[in-house]
């Protein structure tokens, strides 16, 4: 099967699931590499098979990817160099979609070119919702790779058009800094290529966008952008599952220019190096007050209703182990008390002890399974 988007032309005879076909590695922006690898993305031309997972993002091990430092913030650990051919590329920009045979052409909805074109099979006035999908990983990895996006369609009985996208991740766009306004968070920035609603009105009456962990709190950070008034929409609704959403302000300190200047492989170890050094559970490179993507903290644009789009916000009872590292809890023999205390820096003893008090009668009797309630409770 064959799609023009206008920008290029994808092909795929890809089947993973009965009705289904599948197109891999979508790109939905141009390749930000060098000294470009910060701007606007331009149009790609081109004509591609759409049959091979795309590159991932830049990123550390998924699980691995969180602060390893029991105490303090400057500890240096050893960091493996890559083994053979590495997956990871700067042109990482893809989607990844998955949706009923008779509608290939709705991938035309996430092109900026002004036509649409539709199969002829395709029956008159027949209309599919669009879930998009965004993954998580704590803003510093992850990939479309780990998501069977053929699954949707499957279950929503061949009734919904499925896609997830990559972004830029940790260090090569999450960063703080004046110099950052000059641009917006660029993570979010490149993110909303994609998910321009106004063109699929001709195919599709609902563009929903779903994340879970990061991808909840970037696509959070979305429902609140430009003050709650991104023009034009970029979606109908937003399904936000565990958002990973933390109130970090911007610094003055960095240089983006200097960011660009830097070859991937060393942001890369910087970027890794710096993300370990954190407490343990922690992540480092995290959406920030940008003065033009961000306002303000999204908590207070919540607040006030002024959003993008409806909003239905999930959780789960008990995810905070994922971010506890148990060895390292028990064999540094550290208490509740001294996790509370490195975890929530800027509290005081009284503050502490509270803290201490509230989770050291929950029924969890083990400091490892205490300290699982507690980052699961406040992330």
């Amino acid at each position: 099967k064959v799609v023009d988007l206008g920008y290029t032309t994808y092909q795929s005879d890809l089947s993973f699931v009965n009705g289904v076909t599948s197109f891999l590695g979508i790109r939905y922006a141009a390749s930000p590499t060098g000294k470009a690898h910060n701007f606007p993305p331009p149009k790609v031309p081109g004509i591609h098979n759409a049959t091979s997972p795309p590159r991932q993002c830049h990123h550390v091990p998924l699980m691995g990817t969180h602060g390893r430092s029991t105490t303090s913030p400057f500890r240096k650990p050893v960091l493996e160099g890559p083994q053979g051919v590495s997956p990871y590329s700067e042109d990482c920009l893809f989607l990844k979609e998955g949706y009923f045979h008779l509608f290939v052409a709705l991938l035309s909805i996430f092109s900026f070119a002004p036509s649409v074109h539709v199969p002829s099979e395709r029956k008159p006035k027949s209309l599919l919702p669009v879930i998009v999908y965004i993954h998580g990983g704590g803003y510093d990895a992850g990939s479309v790779t780990l998501y069977p996006m053929q699954d949707f369609v499957t279950l929503s009985n061949f009734g919904v058009v499925s896609v997830a996208i990559q972004y830029r991740l940790g260090v090569f766009d999450f960063l703080p800094g004046e110099n950052i306004k000059q641009t917006g968070d660029l993570a979010f920035f490149f993110g909303q290529s994609p998910m321009n609603a106004h063109n699929i009105s001709e195919l599709s009456s609902q563009s929903d966008h779903m994340g879970q962990s990061a991808g909840a709190g970037c696509m959070l950070q979305h429902v609140v952008a430009y003050g709650g008034n991104t023009q034009p929409q970029l979606f109908r609704a937003v399904i936000a599952n565990s958002p990973y959403l933390l109130p970090h302000c911007s610094g003055s300190n960095d240089s983006i220019v200097c960011h660009r200047d830097t070859p991937a492989a060393t942001l890369l170890a910087a970027g890794s190096e710096i993300s370990a050094s954190s407490f343990l559970g922690l992540f480092t490179f995290l959406p920030v007050v940008d003065g033009a993507f961000i306002v303000e903290r999204p908590s207070v644009t919540l607040q006030r209703g002024q959003v993008n789009g409806m909003l239905l916000l999930t959780t789960n009872e008990d995810e905070g182990a994922l971010f506890v590292n148990p060895d390292a809890l028990v064999h540094n023999k550290l208490t509740l008390r001294e996790y509370t205390r490195e975890l929530f820096p800027r509290l005081d003893r009284a503050q502490v002890e509270h803290v201490v008090r509230l989770y050291a009668n929950t029924g969890r009797e083990d400091t490892v399974n205490q300290a699982s309630e507690i980052i699961g409770h406040c992330e």
